[in-house]
């Protein structure tokens, strides 16, 4: 299956509708987390949030699906 990075709603859809596999910036970061790849989540989505229009409330709920403190 092809995978697809994309973030933007309508995109994410669409691209579903024709097969693809869809992944989105915090779906790469958490596998890269979960790999060992990047050691701190936090940092990396407190820098996420700072330099991209990304909603609070769904970082934290992220990090608490994986076992991670909120962001402050």
């Amino acid at each position: 299956m092809e995978t697809i990075l994309i973030d933007e709603a309508a995109g994410r859809k669409l691209a579903q509708q024709h097969g693809l596999e869809v992944r989105g910036v915090v779906g790469i970061l958490e596998t890269l987390f979960l790999r060992g790849e990047i050691l701190d989540l936090n940092a990396v989505f407190a820098n996420l949030l700072a330099n991209a229009y990304i909603d609070r409330k769904f970082l934290n709920h992220r990090l608490h699906l994986l076992g991670r403190p909120p962001l402050d």
